[in-house]
């Protein structure tokens, strides 16, 4: 049996709390995670016109919500001559932040986004 499974069959909680220093070291890894996977992409040398969309899964739970998004344009400068344009997909939020090899401050609701993931 996982250890997950017996907690629940004993009546404890499966879910343990995100220390906050732990949760401010993330923070501060987001841009490096970010620019690793642009990075990658760019090295695959796409052909023709292409769009990058980056899936940031994970979650600050409102601590640091400004400080993550401020990130996000010079993480993904990487990327803005080697794609169309590029985005971030942050929860239910989607954030344009190069367009052209130009800075682009787009941001959209993904709307259906949490509860696809919801539903899994």
């Amino acid at each position: 049996m996982r250890r997950a499974d017996a907690r629940r069959a004993a009546g404890k909680s499966t879910n343990k709390p995100l220390p906050f220093a732990r949760l401010l070291k993330q923070v501060a890894r987001v841009p490096r995670w970010i620019r690793a996977r642009c990075r990658a992409k760019v090295q695959k040398r796409y052909g023709g016109r292409a769009g990058l969309l980056i899936y940031l899964n994970w979650s600050d739970f409102g601590a640091r919500h400004a400080e993550v998004e401020q990130s996000l344009l010079p993480a993904t400068r990487i990327a803005k001559d080697a794609f169309t344009e590029v985005w971030v997909l942050w929860e239910t939020q989607l954030y344009q932040t190069w367009r052209a090899g130009k800075a682009a401050k787009t941001v959209k609701d993904a709307p259906g986004t949490h509860d696809a993931y919801a539903r899994r």
